[in-house]
């Protein structure tokens, strides 16, 4: 039983691999620019990345290893450093 799962597993993988290789031989990077659709799709991508970038995550992460220090409760300095966001 086990062996045929992975010989399924092995079929699969190599069947992915192969039809990966026939697509990456007929399309390019420039293909996202040939239709309208593709261009709005990048253009999609693309705000959601910089948007997501400037939603402020990281902000709130670093105050929160923050606030620890700012009310005392962590005192000593050798915790402090070694809990400091790099």
């Amino acid at each position: 039983m086990l062996v045929a799962l992975v010989e399924f597993e092995m079929l699969e993988i190599t069947n992915a691999i192969e039809l990966e290789k026939t697509i990456n031989a007929k399309t390019s990077y420039a293909d996202m620019w040939k239709t309208k659709g593709n261009r709005h799709r990048l253009f999609i991508t693309l705000t959601l990345g910089i948007f997501s970038q400037w939603s402020g995550g990281g902000v709130v992460s670093a105050l929160i290893l923050c606030a620890p220090y700012r009310s005392h409760i962590i005192s000593d300095w050798s915790l402090r450093l070694s809990a400091s966001p790099m």
